[in-house]
């Protein structure tokens, strides 16, 4: 059965993104938007290896071609890469050959430098529209949101990052971070230790992600039909 139909179906003809994921285990993901500085990314990734940890990583195109080094850290530590654009623009209302080009061109500046592709796609901002989203999938992508924001990107101290989330993740979350934001740099061993303690298990977000026979609900949620 064509998931793509189902999605359209369940959401009144807007394609969603996927923000969760409904497992019945206490499995969550971790990922990092990194399209600015570098400074903190090293500190994040040795924090996740040292927890054994592996997370998603979306950079942008000129981000990797930036930091070729730490994207190839980032591979080899074996956490999962995904495209966040090729130069992190507002892509909702863009003409499709422009909106088809900045996912292309950040798809080959990654696989430039891991030697393979992404199959996940992040928006900008986290905006898209129907347009964009179809664009998307007929690119062979799956576009992933998330529904735990840890807002480091609003400045907040780490206290409060870390409440943000501890108090908002639930099975199947997608947990938003950046890459460049000292607060969650300093605080994110205790979120992993907390999140841990409670149960909770860290997936990749292709891991997470059910392949096969599902749906996507008016929340973003995604749902299997078996």
């Amino acid at each position: 059965m064509r998931t793509g139909t189902l999605s359209v179906l369940f959401n009144n003809d807007r394609l969603m993104p996927i923000y969760s994921v409904d497992v019945p285990d206490k499995r969550i993901a971790l990922t990092f938007d990194a399209g600015w500085g570098s400074y903190y990314t090293r500190n994040i990734l040795e924090t996740l290896n040292r927890y054994d940890v592996k997370a998603t990583f979306f950079v942008t195109g000129s981000w990797a071609e930036r930091y070729p080094d730490i994207v190839s850290e980032i591979a080899e530590s074996g956490c999962e890469i995904g495209n966040h654009s090729l130069t992190h623009p507002r892509m909702v209302g863009m003409a499709k050959k422009v909106a088809a080009s900045e996912i292309k061109e950040a798809e080959a500046k990654i696989a430039k430098i891991t030697g393979k592709g992404t199959k996940l796609f992040r928006a900008p901002f986290g905006e898209y529209d129907s347009d964009l989203s179809a664009l998307v999938r007929n690119m062979g992508y799956t576009m992933i949101q998330w529904d735990v924001d840890s807002l480091d990107w609003k400045g907040m101290d780490k206290k409060a990052i870390y409440e943000n989330v501890i108090s908002n993740v639930h099975n199947g979350s997608i947990i938003l971070f950046h890459n460049n934001a000292l607060p969650s740099c300093e605080v994110l061993g205790d979120i992993i230790e907390k999140l841990r303690s409670d149960g909770y298990r860290f997936n990749i977000v292709s891991e997470l992600l059910i392949k096969d026979n599902y749906y996507i609900d008016n929340s973003g949620k995604q749902r299997s039909l078996e």
